[in-house]
């Protein structure tokens, strides 16, 4: 999937998301920073965090799994990390 490097902040949103649809690849929409809207994106294995600028600049980062499952008891961890 590219993005066309021109337009505005919107329009690279909308091209973003359009891809994103036509590939059937599950997202949605939040905000973080003032300044930004971030798409986040989850392919198998992967999650995808793409910040769409209003100047239109993106800054992109992508997760990978290391393929490891957890059980039920690994839910207290991750609370205690999280504290």
């Amino acid at each position: 999937m590219t993005i066309d490097a021109r337009g505005s902040g919107w329009e690279k949103l909308m091209r973003l998301v359009t891809s994103l649809e036509s590939k059937n690849v599950s997202y949605s929409i939040m905000t973080v920073r003032p300044d930004a809207l971030m798409v986040t994106a989850v392919v198998p294995g992967e999650r995808w965090e793409i910040e769409v600028f209003g100047d239109g600049h993106l800054e992109i980062e992508v997760f990978r799994s290391a393929g490891q499952i957890f059980d039920e008891d690994h839910l207290l961890k991750l609370w205690i990390l999280a504290e």
